[in-house]
Parts: C-alpha cells; sequence; structure tokens
C-alpha cells in the first residue's frame, strides 16, 4: 500500500514545478503555527503534529503543499489555485459536485485505478471557515492492498482548494478525517481584506501601500493610491483562458 501511495502521489507531482521554501509559508504563533502563503490569501492553521515537509508552485497559479503527520505518519497534502481560473458561474455546490466527479475520473483514466469509487453515502455538503465546501470518501483496490481517500473541497470567490489524504484500508479513517477537518475549519480562501462572502472587512487590508509593487509569482500588479483622501482598491483580479481539470492533483 506504501508503494500506491507513492504512486499517486508521484502522479500528482507537477513536472515543471518551482519549488518553494517552507519557511517562508511557516509563522510561528503564540496560540499555535499558521501557514500562510507569501504571495496569496490563503492560510490555515496547522493541526498538531502536522509538519510542511515541501511545496511546489506548478500550472496555472496552484501550488500543492504536503505535509507529514508526526502521529499516524500519513502524509496529508493541500493544493489550492489562486486566482481561480476559471470562476465559477452559478450553483457552487453543483460545482463542487462536478469537481468530485472530474477527480473519480482522474482516478480512473489517468492514474489507472479501474475500481476507484466513491462511498455511497459519504458526499456531505459543508461549510468550511464560511466557504460552501463538499467531502468524500474515496474506495478503491490495488494489487497490493485496499486503500481510501478522504477529500474536502472548499470554494471561494477568488480561490479554491482542497485537502486530501491517500491511505491503507487499515490506517484510521475517522482520525484522518477529523485532522483534515480541523485544518479546513480554519482555511482562508479570501482575498486580502475580504471576507467570504465578497465584501470587504473594515480595518483588515493588507495591501503595502506607499510603493507600487509587482508579484512576479502571480504577475499581480498594484499600484499605490493617492495620498489624499485615499481608498484602499479592491484584491486584483486575473483571468485567462479556460482549462480542463489538472490531472495532476
Amino acid at each position: 500500500m506504501q508503494r500506491l501511495v507513492l504512486l499517486l502521489l508521484a502522479c500528482a507531482m507537477p513536472v515543471a514545478a518551482q519549488e518553494i521554501r517552507t519557511d517562508d509559508f511557516v509563522k510561528r504563533q503564540s496560540d499555535g503555527i499558521l501557514i500562510q502563503d507569501p504571495d496569496a490569501p490563503i492560510s490555515f492553521r496547522l493541526p498538531e503534529g502536522w509538519v510542511l515537509s515541501k511545496g511546489q508552485r506548478w500550472g496555472d497559479h496552484e501550488t500543492t503543499l504536503w505535509f507529514e503527520d508526526a502521529n499516524s505518519h500519513l502524509l496529508f497534502t493541500l493544493y489550492y489555485q489562486y486566482p481561480l481560473n476559471p470562476k465559477t458561474a452559478g450553483d457552487a455546490v453543483a460545482a463542487l459536485r462536478q469537481a468530485i466527479d472530474a477527480k473519480v475520473k482522474q482516478r480512473r483514466e489517468s492514474e489507472g485505478i479501474a475500481d476507484y469509487r466513491v462511498r455511497e453515502g459519504s458526499i456531505r455538503n459543508l461549510k468550511v471557515a464560511g466557504h460552501p465546501a463538499m467531502s468524500y470518501i474515496g474506495e478503491f483496490t490495488r494489487e497490493d492492498g485496499a486503500g481510501r481517500e478522504y477529500m474536502l473541497r472548499a470554494l471561494g470567490n477568488e480561490a479554491k482548494g482542497h485537502f486530501f489524504v491517500i491511505m491503507p484500508a487499515t490506517a484510521d479513517l475517522d482520525g484522518a478525517m477529523k485532522k483534515i477537518e480541523a485544518a479546513a475549519a480554519t482555511l482562508r480562501l479570501t482575498a486580502f481584506g475580504a471576507d467570504p462572502a465578497g465584501g470587504r472587512r473594515k480595518n483588515e487590508a493588507r495591501v503595502r501601500w506607499g510603493v507600487a509593487h509587482t508579484d512576479q509569482r502571480y504577475r499581480v500588479s498594484v499600484k499605490p493610491p493617492a495620498r489624499s483622501h485615499a481608498r484602499p482598491p479592491t484584491a486584483c483580479r486575473a483571468c485567462s483562458a479556460d482549462r480542463r481539470t489538472c490531472s495532476r492533483t
């Protein structure tokens, strides 16, 4: 089963990727550890026992982070995209359900797990940190044993993300689900200074004023406001051509 887990993670590995510096993402605070992307408004609080082992930038403004759990020895993963592309049009719940269907197709066709399936009755509609979300349990078998996957997806106005873990059928699924749900409960997918509903929160804008700056990683350019009676600009948005569901997450 360990070989299977490594194989699936290899399929998720970007071919042309940029390694991150893990220290740039780890913010130690008095009440715990915050994982904060230095170049995107994505953050969550690290569950007890998790250690950020590596991460990669890749694809269309996409990032994958891997976390080792010292207690269960499982490897947990967070994938996210900011800015979101394509934008979600219409029902967020329908979009999340379609993403699960696309994931099943990916596991079967791209990764060769012919019997990968969603456990009956396991799909749950959730709300995490104000974001619409959906989770499910995947089941599959291979020559080296049976396995399970737990995935929790969240969808914001400007970003999307999902936590997942792949494990042997003998591993503690309930414990792994609780770890992911605890992390997801603190997940922020909002633009700087914005709330999950898309409105701006007072006194939370974190744009660096006074100097025009460009985020080279995401090619987002922000101009400083005028000195007199200036109001913070709304968060930058990026738009590009539609693309199919990536087969590397």
